[in-house]
């Protein structure tokens, strides 16, 4: 067997049970080993302590490339179960094989922590011997996360958002407002792309207004019709990022440049953490799957958020620094300024705790701090609200850095006299995001326009007062570090929400039918029996009447008696299809029926039970009364004022 060393063609698999390593045990591999030795101690540590567990490790040479071709795509495998709760998956994966992801992902994080300590070494020796600083491109990675950087920003230069939307009315309302465009001096661009780090915050700005814009999902603009009806506008597109043929160019090239720093990591250390790392960045350098740039192209508006998830990626497995591309602080390990990160999420702005610093760095520090914070607060709304109509999860973790968030809005609004002038007062959409706040709202209409005018306004604010990076190790780039992690991590909490919420949606919309539903389907009687049960549940309509012939009065809270001519029945909430299974309950569209009921029918705007959650559910309810008396048209409409609703029926209180 070869034991090859530093030639980048023997591999040492970790396993664990009873050698040798095959697909059934492989959990990691490493290219050195010194490391395969280190991480096998720290495996029999963590999960060998008091049991008869064992594992071990055993070196492949080029003369058994088929075994380590077919070990490396089992490890590949795993990393897909990143998940550690089987539920998530549609096809539940067995325990011993979400075991051995655990322990897969376990030695990647001990993997990038030993190559940092040694990059860290490296360092040191390096300054002591000859007094200089070492490059920053410690490890390939590094250059593989720098140069996708630069293709992300260079995108942003090039790219102009848009969306055909036939009622917007002249083509610059279809676009983002000028004052947002990157200002960027001619004199400043060089062929490198180094401008592209120098402006980088203009650019993030800019491509967050377009987002602010036209959101962050591929949707179609959406208006009311004047019944209260949202629909989707006829001739409209969806968002979509448009560059020409210079643009396509540069773009080409600069994927090249990506690809060839990801073959060098190949090269040199041919990790499985990397091997996926790569096949990620290649898969996402062109859009969708294009193999090249062409000339004068929409690019789908699913693209940036594609690129910003594989930085991610990369960033968490990064192991050199790179003091020239967006380094939050320089910890190293370094357990002070962990410390510092912590008590940073547990404290709201303290004026006295500031750094000292001139009013203009404090103006700066200020505002590139608020920008921060609506940025997080944005993406915490967006994340939950707009999954809440499927589901919703009590998150103690995310409502903390929400609360965390807002609050410490108010304050540097409040307390920081450099940001007086802010045009706006900050009120909090939400008090919290637990479930019970969020489960009737609906994002698109009830609280993004809100988020997006606060948001857009921080980023406006942003412009005008001329934001800049502070520069690193002032006062005022300590200032903005210091709370950094904070905000940071509260983003990858909301994203990390979002994620569950989406793959528990994908469950159920992927669900099979059971085989009992099966037989029910096949089963004529059943069908028959079940058809009758909700029939019972309907109110029959003599032949030619409509909504204006319905009374509906409240008997109490949970009854009411509908008549139609001569007919009258008695009928609960259950009965018109306003029950919630999940506590049997009267649902929130039965809880406005009673509001509108207590005003005769008519709900103004300006009624104590108003609310702007009533949208949604006024819309639930029309359908839920559509479907009990079987008519068509809805039964609650806006009053001819436009200033509440009213409902075609006669409508009474208890």
């Amino acid at each position: 067997m070869s034991h090859q060393s530093n030639d980048g063609q023997t591999r040492y698999y970790l396993f664990v049970g009873e050698g040798p390593v095959n697909p059934a045990n492989v959990i990691f591999d490493v290219a050195e080993k010194s490391a395969a030795l280190d991480l096998l101690s720290m495996l029999r540590d963590e999960y060998a302590a008091g049991s008869v567990e064992a594992f071990g490790f055993e070196a492949i040479g080029p003369d058994r490339l088929r075994d380590s071709i077919r070990l490396d795509e089992i490890l590949a495998e795993l990393s897909v179960y990143d998940d550690p709760d089987p539920d998530v998956y549609e096809a539940r994966p067995p325990r011993d094989l979400i075991r051995r992801a655990e322990m897969s992902r376990r030695a990647g994080r001990w993997y990038s922590v030993l190559l940092q300590r040694r990059v860290n070494d490296r360092r040191a020796t390096s300054n002591e011997v000859t007094g200089s600083t070492p490059s920053f491109l410690d490890h390939p990675v590094d250059a593989v996360y720098r140069l996708l950087q630069k293709h992300r920003l260079m995108f942003l230069y090039f790219a102009v958002p848009g969306q055909v939307n036939p009622l917007a009315g002249d083509e610059r309302s279809l676009r983002i407002q000028d004052h947002y465009l990157p200002k960027i001096p001619p004199d400043k661009i060089d062929a490198d792309g180094e401008f592209l780090f120098a402006y980088k915050r203009s650019l993030e700005i800019y491509a967050q207004a377009a987002i602010a814009k036209f959101g962050s999902e591929e949707d179609l603009p959406r208006h009311m019709l004047p019944d209260g009806t949202i629909v989707e506008i006829e001739g409209s597109s969806v968002p979509y990022w448009n560059i020409d043929e210079v643009a396509c160019a540069h773009l080409e090239e600069s994927a090249d440049e990506v690809l060839e720093a990801c073959r060098h990591l190949h090269t040199t250390d041919m990790n499985s953490v990397f091997a996926s790392a790569i096949a990620q960045v290649s898969s996402v350098l062109r859009d969708k799957d294009c193999t090249k740039w062409y000339a004068s192209k929409l690019v789908s508006w699913t693209y940036l958020p594609r690129l910003d998830e594989t930085l991610e990626s990369l960033r968490s497995m990064r192991v050199g620094v790179t003091p020239n591309i967006e380094r939050a602080t320089e910890q190293d390990n370094d357990e002070t300024a962990t410390e510092t990160a912590k008590d940073g999420e547990e404290e709201s702005l303290d004026p006295e705790s500031v750094p000292e610093m001139s009013a203009e760095d404090q103006r700066n520090s200020g505002v590139m701090f608020l920008l921060l914070l609506a940025q997080a607060y944005y993406k915490m709304l967006e994340s939950t609200v707009s999954m809440a109509g499927w589901f919703t999860y009590l998150d103690l973790q995310l409502n903390h850095s929400y609360f965390w968030t807002i609050r410490t809005i108010s304050n540097l609004l409040s307390k920081n006299e450099q940001l007086h002038d802010f045009p706006i007062s900050f009120e909090p959409i939400l008090p919290d995001l637990y479930p019970a706040t969020i489960g009737d709202l609906e994002w698109s209409e009830m609280i993004a326009p809100a988020a997006e005018e606060f948001l857009a306004t921080v980023q406006k604010y942003a412009l005008e007062k001329g934001c800049y990076e502070p520069e690193e190790g002032t006062p005022a780039w300590i200032f903005v570090e210091m709370f950094r992690p904070s905000i940071n991590g509260a983003i990858e909490q909301a994203e990390a929400y979002n994620k569950r919420m989406k793959e528990a949606r994908r469950s159920v919309l992927k669900r099979k039918p059971s085989p009992q539903s099966e037989t029910e389907a096949k089963s004529p009687e059943i069908n028959d029996i079940a058809e009758k049960e909700n029939a019972d549940r309907r109110f029959e309509m003599p032949a030619g009447a409509s909504w204006t012939d319905i009374e509906i009065r409240f008997i109490d809270g949970e009854t009411v008696s509908i008549g139609v001519g001569d007919e009258r029945r008695r009928f609960i909430y259950s009965d018109m299809y306003m029950v919630d299974e999940r506590n049997k309950k009267p649902t929130k569209q039965w809880e406005l029926l009673r509001t509108l009921a207590a005003r005769n029918g008519t709900l103004k705007w300006s009624d104590s039970g108003a609310h702007r959650r009533n949208k949604k559910q006024k819309e639930v309810l029309n359908a839920r009364l559509r479907k009990f008396f079987g008519l068509s048209g809805d039964p609650i409409v806006l009053t001819p004022e436009k200033d509440g609703w009213i409902t075609k029926f006669s409508l009474s209180p208890d």
